[in-house]
């Protein structure tokens, strides 16, 4: 199960609601020692997929990421 706090756990409204039920939540660690919970994240193209249709790829750091949403959407009390 995801942390309730710390710099592993998820965020978001869905994260939050994960946690708060306390469901199980897989999670991928990343080759940057960094864990991404499944509530986090969804499937989508490869990136070679993206590069052929001409879209752009962006590398983000998922801590970063739970920084930005901590301050723009602070967890429900």
């Amino acid at each position: 199960m995801p942390p309730k706090d710390g710099p592993d756990a998820p965020a978001g409204f869905l994260a939050e609601m994960v946690v708060e039920l306390g469901h199980k939540n897989p999670k991928i660690k990343l080759d940057t020692g960094e864990v991404v919970w499944g509530c986090e994240c969804w499937w989508g193209p490869t990136t070679e997929e993206k590069v052929a249709a001409g879209r752009p790829v962006e590398y983000v750091s998922i801590t970063l990421v739970r920084a930005r949403l901590r301050v723009e959407e602070p967890p429900a009390d």
